[in-house]
């Protein structure tokens, strides 16, 4: 599917699950604030773009539900947890790096 979500979508008040993951839909993600018994949302892997609303709904939201857009913007950065993970990544193997060279410094001052 493509295109942007219809509008109807906010009409529908008792929807509480929506998965509209893996699909070309395009837009913002206002269009879910209204759907106030939503409790799961993935909408991952599409083109939508813009800010994410700042509601408390949308602040629980797993990243991995998100990732996969054009650019979605959380209020504190973007919404790809492929960012992250690939920052977690480099400072893990920088941390490996860092202990194996401090342990053999103490090594060969040893001898």
């Amino acid at each position: 599917f493509s295109g942007e979500i219809p509008t109807q979508f906010s009409g529908l008040s008792r929807l509480a699950i929506l998965d509209l993951s893996h699909n070309h839909f395009t837009g913002k993600l206002n269009i879910f604030v209204s759907l106030q018994n939503l409790v799961s949302l993935n909408v991952s892997f599409n083109d939508f773009s813009g800010k994410l609303p700042d509601t408390p709904f949308f602040r629980k939201l797993p990243l991995s539900n998100l990732a996969g857009n054009k650019v979605l913007y959380l209020p504190n950065g973007v919404a790809d947890p492929r960012v992250t993970q690939t920052q977690n990544t480099m400072k893990l193997a920088m941390s490996i790096l860092v202990s194996i060279s401090v342990v053999l410094t103490l090594l060969a001052i040893d001898r």
